[in-house]
């Protein structure tokens, strides 16, 4: 008998074709899988570092709200001398533990250096330049509220000699060596009465002169002195403290700005020093100020900056922060929502961003009960 042979010897074209459509379901299965776990990796990622961002931020703000009016061992501002010739500007008022600038303008998306204005206690229309003038920032977003602190900071140098009488010029000695440099803004305080007054003359390793008359300082190019203000009204101190301690004191600046990628960042300006970037992604601060209205100490209504009544009342501050990614998530749906930061809507951006509100309340230690 004849035999047959029928051994495969490859694919038809229909069976080519229904294999090629399988491994494409299969591998378009694949893909979904891979596209969906790369967009939950960087959703998670973004808000995980919205999250860090917003911690890092309001823990800045809290720890300087909450030591603002920090004056030594004292609390009560009208024991408080201030000898100096400028004591009533923005940088020297130290009688006033916190302020603020109020935005009048709505954060507007894409985020640019555009102009806006500001309302304080005493003005309901500051252009962004006399603002910036006035604190000395070289940037500031409008849309977003500013913060102003002032009080000692660093750890106390104890006195051992006060040799002053009231109304004569020292050398206060201290108990060990300090770092404090002629020019510097410094506080002396006790537990009766405290001063502050510009260091008059290059101290010694134990010892901080206080005279009048004009302060210079080497000029930054080394051309010669300069003159820095601003300079002491009086070389009367009010008393000896002979018993006291030497602390730096200085009025802090809290504000959003644009850095150099174009991002938002809240930034920390102390005194005439530069500013500092402290964290990326902050787009907005808000805040409402807690008032004593029945003089008890205790906060009786939140109100914004521009409907503060007297600054001395402000007891505690509320803070709000708009916190978003660095940088769009691809593949995120765009974002359409509207936020609400103590009381002022924000948004919607209309991009691909995640962003959260965060808020705080935090008291005025030294200007609590």
């Amino acid at each position: 008998m004849q035999k047959l042979s029928h051994s495969q010897t490859g694919l038809s074209v229909v069976e080519a074709l229904v294999t090629m459509v399988i491994l494409m379901i299969t591998l378009g299965g694949v893909y979904q899988i891979f596209q969906s776990n790369s967009l939950t990796y960087r959703m998670q990622e973004g808000l995980a570092r919205v999250q860090e961002n917003g911690r890092f931020a309001m823990d800045f703000l809290v720890n300087d709200v909450r030591m603002a009016g920090y004056l030594g061992c004292i609390s009560d501002v009208s024991r408080l001398n201030i000898v100096l010739k400028d004591k009533t500007s923005y940088m020297y008022n130290f009688k006033e533990s916190a302020s603020g600038y109020e935005a009048n303008d709505s954060l507007q998306y894409p985020l640019e250096d555009r102009d806006g204005t500001w309302s304080s206690s005493t003005n309901s229309s500051i252009s962004k330049a006399s603002v910036k003038a006035t604190i000395g920032a070289l940037s500031l977003l409008p849309g977003s509220d500013i913060l102003i602190i002032r009080r000692a900071y660093d750890d106390g140098v104890s006195v051992t000699k006060d040799p002053s009488k009231k109304h004569q010029a020292a050398t206060i000695h201290t108990i060990k060596e300090h770092s404090f440099e002629l020019a510097d803004i410094v506080l002396v305080s006790d537990c009766d009465v405290a001063a502050v007054f510009q260091v008059s003359s290059t101290p010694q390793s134990h010892s901080i002169t206080h005279n009048t008359g004009t302060i210079q300082v080497p000029s930054p190019d080394g051309s010669g002195n300069v003159a820095v203000g601003p300079e002491n009204e009086t070389s009367n101190l009010g008393k000896s403290f002979e018993s006291g301690s030497f602390y730096w004191i200085s009025t802090f600046s809290f504000y959003v700005a644009l850095n150099t990628s174009g991002n938002p960042s809240l930034y920390r300006k102390r005194g005439n020093d530069s500013a500092q970037e402290l964290v990326e992604g902050i787009e907005s601060i808000q805040l409402l100020y807690g008032v004593d209205t029945s003089e008890d100490r205790n906060v009786d209504t939140y109100v914004t900056a521009a409907s503060v009544p007297d600054w001395s009342k402000v007891r505690s501050v509320k803070i709000g922060l708009l916190v978003s990614t660095m940088d769009e998530i691809r593949g995120m749906d765009t974002n359409t929502d509207s936020y609400n930061v103590l009381g002022t809507s924000i948004g919607p951006a209309n991009d691909m961003r995640i962003r959260r509100v965060f808020t705080a309340t935090v008291g005025l230690r030294n200007r609590l009960k």
